[in-house]
């Protein structure tokens, strides 16, 4: 008897490293530099754990990528959320490098097309804000996730971002 050949699993990304933020910050440099040398732009995400994302040290390492780049020579435009892009001047719409700080992220979220389909739409959303100020974005280049031990990622956010770093020396603000 003839058996129906079984359906294939989707194989999903391979596990990504969690680094601390000394790595993760040269990782990040690594990227946008890669990004650069293809395209005029690069545009950053920054998250943090998804339902507790405060004193992880996002802003933290996204002045540090600032500062770094900066110091290369290479401008930069940072802000918070996607919808800030639409608000971007017209002596920041000449930036190579735009950072945001505050960017969903996938949590627990695992299956592969729901994924790609928060993806597509955070590009689709970066696009048509950044458009609205004259920047040609396309999207979201870099994911970087950033926790500390006490909030690590969830699974989803292996598979969803690019960078994840432990930032060991977050603390909760007085």
């Amino acid at each position: 008897m003839d058996r129906l050949p079984r359906p294939e699993k989707k194989k999903s990304p391979e596990k990504k490293e969690l680094v601390s933020l000394e790595t993760g910050l040269e990782q990040a440099i690594q990227a946008i530099h890669t990004v650069l040398q293809k395209q005029e732009r690069a545009l950053v995400a920054v998250s943090g754990p998804a339902y507790n994302d405060t004193n992880v040290g996002k802003t933290h390492l996204k002045s540090l990528i600032a500062q770094q780049l900066q110091g290369e020579g290479i401008s930069v435009w940072t802000g918070d959320t996607v919808g800030e892009l639409k608000g971007i001047g017209y002596w920041q719409v000449e930036s190579q490098v735009f950072i945001l700080g505050a960017v969903l992220t996938a949590g627990d979220i695992v299956d592969i097309e729901t994924l790609q389909a928060l993806k597509e739409g955070q590009d689709s959303s970066v696009h048509r804000f950044a458009k609205e100020s004259g920047v040609d974005l396309s999207g979201i280049d870099i994911r970087i996730f950033i926790g500390r031990p006490d909030r690590p990622p969830e699974e989803g956010d292996y598979i969803y971002n690019d960078i994840l770093i432990n930032n060991e020396g977050a603390r909760n603000k007085k």
